[in-house]
């Protein structure tokens, strides 16, 4: 047994090169004119075109091959329409060699064998292609079918992969042809080689001096034998090469797959070849140690005459319609490959429709009505091809058509967007005058003369004006109305006239007679706070007042009264000294009035004094009353209390009460100077009207609210147990 104590390098993996895949031309192929554009034949919607019809052409007729090489996996194959035989050409891969060999000595691996032949086939059917991958020292490669080796790389290595086609499925029974791959190299100082893979039989592992340790060539029926030693490989078996001997140092190469694997060595031996296999394909043949590679499978098979067809568009020489037509033509070669081409002929439609629009239309409005209903026959236009014809302007035939001209405009348009428009006009005419109806004629006392508006003014348009012209007594004119015009004493005439937008007039007249009134003027006098009935009610201040008197003509006469209000004198009265007088005093003056030449008055007025005993017990009031030059009187008076004084202590009269504050704005307070068990309180106005009263008791001071009362002069009366006081106070 051989050592590699001498040999030992670092490990290295050999990788087969990818052989190059041969693809075939196009086929079939076909070349097409270019696109055309022409303009239309006149008064047709397209166009004659001619053009060089395509003819398609087969580069391959003579025959297509497809190449497949080594993947790793497994590839497949479509068979072509019309295919029904295709010829297979097969090589298995070489077998691997140790790192050790193959840095000494190159490679020695077993080379692949070849297979061909006829296979037959249906079109569409799915072949599987298995291309066999070349063994690589150590445990590497050997796709599809090497035996397994040892890892080391620098002693071992491992049968090669066979290639072949599989028709039905992917089961080695499916295979139908297969090229057997080589045996690997054990590290062996250069002594001998691997066996090849086989023709129909392979090739036995061939290390000089170890001859029962290289593992045998498989056979048809039986894989090759295995390596006998220390360690003995296995045989090998349908589909897969024998495994080499599982010795620690390695030196073992296994056998190569094919349809029976070779036989995997024990130590220190090589591995067989393969087997092939052509009992599937017609004129089978096969050759054994002829591959140095990676397998490949090469099928060819026949092209087919090209046949050329037009599959979309017109034929040359035919009516092309406008706008753009696609023309497309296909070759086929009769085995389901085709090749298209195309090119556009584009027929421009460059002639613009026609059309007529009717003559112009005049008619009158229809009566009631501000316009007028008018049909016509609609123009419809023409064109070499179809065409839309639309009114754009105006109104539709049959519409209500306004006073006035109105434009109607028709616009035809052919799919190519040449357009042609026509116009005429619609006119209707205002021949209806417009009503207008006045009052009739009236007599007036005011020359302001009001409500001779006309009425019914009306048009079958809006839009009209109405004016008014004034002659006879009185002269003028004016918009809308004449009410509200002063006019002249005697007959006017007026006219109403009416005119609508269009022009049309019409007209109503009446007649206004003006006559005078009369007016009276008097005058009327009076005192202030006295009232006449003057303008319907009774008047109190300077003003003058109407009052209408029925008068001759129909006419009112008006009585016009100047009222003057003359003023009543001031007069002040002063206060009595002592407002509280006993009833048996004697008479005192009277107090001081103003202006003087006036008259007292009230009980107890004697001459100019005012006696007690004549006016008798109580609250008395002296008036003083004055006239002026003007007959008016104004009038004041002052309050004195008449009141029993017998038993009354002596200090009565100087009473102690007092009452403030004076003037006040509504609470009084009354000092009585000592407390009184009956306290009464009296507050009454100049006139001796009482309008408030009080009573208190067990009381030294007290307090009366009069802000309720209304600001003015007023008289309070107190009275104690044994006294009485009367002062006249102002609220504010």
């Amino acid at each position: 047994m051989k050592t590699n104590t001498h040999f030992l390098r670092s490990k290295i993996a050999f990788v087969g090169l990818l052989s190059v895949q041969i693809v075939s031309a196009q086929c079939p192929a076909i070349t097409c004119p270019g696109n055309q554009t022409v303009n239309n034949t006149p008064g047709t919607c397209g166009a004659v075109v001619t053009y060089v019809t395509p003819v398609g052409v087969n580069p391959c007729g003579v025959g297509q091959t497809r190449t497949f090489i080594y993947t790793g996996a497994v590839q497949t194959f479509t068979v072509p329409a019309g295919v029904t035989s295709i010829n297979i050409a097969a090589k298995g891969a070489r077998g691997g060699t140790s790192g050790n060999d193959n840095a000494q000595c190159g490679q020695r691996g077993g080379l692949g064998g070849s297979a061909s032949g006829a296979l037959t086939v249906v079109p569409g059917q799915v072949l599987n292609i298995y291309v066999g991958g070349r063994g690589q020292a150590g445990n590497v490669g050997g796709y599809n079918g090497g035996g397994a080796a040892c890892p080391d790389v620098n002693t071992c290595s491992r049968g090669g992969g066979a290639s072949d086609v599989r028709q039905g499925g992917n089961a080695l029974s499916d295979r139908k042809i297969v090229a057997a791959g080589g045996g690997g190299v054990e590290y062996s100082g250069c002594n001998g080689n691997g066996g090849d893979g086989g023709g129909l039989s392979g090739i036995g592992g061939n290390e000089g001096g170890f001859g029962g340790r290289n593992g045998g060539g498989a056979i048809q029926g039986v894989g090759g034998v295995s390596g006998v030693g220390a360690y003995n490989g296995s045989p090998g078996l349908l589909g897969v090469g024998g495994a080499s001997g599982n010795h620690p140092q390695g030196h073992g190469g296994s056998g190569g797959g094919g349809y029976y694997g070779g036989g995997g060595s024990a130590e220190d031996g090589h591995g067989g070849g393969g087997s092939s296999y052509i009992g599937g394909v017609l004129n089978g043949v096969t050759t054994s140690g002829v591959n140095t590679l990676d397998g490949e499978v090469i099928i060819t098979y026949p092209g087919g005459v090209p046949t050329t067809t037009q599959t979309v568009g017109l034929a040359s020489g035919s009516l092309f319609p406008v706008g753009t037509t696609t023309n497309t033509f296909q070759v086929s070669d009769g085995l389901g490959n085709t090749a298209v081409c195309s090119f556009t002929v584009t027929v421009r439609d460059n002639q613009v429709p026609a059309i007529i629009c009717p003559s112009n239309i005049t008619v009158n409005n229809a009566l009631g009505t501000c316009g007028a209903v008018v049909t016509f026959n609609a123009p419809v236009g023409t064109d070499n091809c179809s065409a839309t014809t639309a009114l754009t302007v105006g109104l539709p035939s049959g519409s209500i058509f306004p006073i006035g001209v109105t434009t109607e405009s028709y616009r035809v348009t052919d799919a190519a967007g040449n357009s042609t428009l026509c116009s005429f006009t619609v006119t209707v005419v205002d021949s209806e005058l417009p009503t207008i109806s006045c009052l009739g004629n009236i007599t007036v006392c005011n020359p302001i003369v009001t409500g001779i508006a006309p009425t019914n003014t009306s048009d079958n348009c809006a839009g009209s004006t109405v004016g008014y012209t004034l002659t006879g007594a009185t002269i003028g004119n004016g918009f809308t109305d004449a009410s509200g015009t002063t006019f002249n004493v005697g007959t006017t005439s007026v006219m109403y006239t009416i005119t609508d937008a269009s022009g049309n007039t019409n007209n109503c007249v009446f007649n206004v007679l003006v006559n005078l009134s009369y007016n009276t003027n008097k005058t009327a006098v009076m005192c202030q706070g006295d009232s006449i009935l003057l303008g319907g009610s009774y008047q109190t201040t300077a003003a003058t007042y109407l009052d209408t008197l029925l008068s001759a003509l129909g006419c009112d006469s008006i009585l016009h009264t100047a009222l003057t209000v003359n003023l009543n004198p001031v007069v002040v009265l002063s206060a009595f000294a002592n407002d509280t007088i006993c009833e048996g005093d004697a008479a005192v003056a009277l107090p001081n009035a103003t202006p003087a030449g006036g008259t007292f008055s009230g009980a107890g007025v004697v001459g100019g004094n005012f006696n007690p005993a004549t006016a008798g017990l109580g609250n008395h009031y002296v008036v003083y009353s004055s006239t002026n030059a003007n007959g008016c009187t104004g009038i004041d008076s002052t309050l004195i209390a008449v009141v029993l004084c017998a038993g009354i202590n002596d200090g009565f009269n100087d009473s102690r009460i007092i009452v403030y504050p004076n003037p006040t704005s509504g609470i009084l307070t009354i000092n009585l100077g000592s407390i009184s068990k009956s306290i009464e309180v009296s507050v009454m106005e100049l006139n001796g009207a009482l309008v408030k009263s009080e009573k208190y008791s067990n009381s030294k001071n007290v307090r009366m609210d009069i802000s309720n009362l209304s600001n003015g002069m007023y008289f309070v009366t107190v009275k104690s147990d044994n006294e009485l006081k009367q002062v006249k106070i102002v609220k504010n």
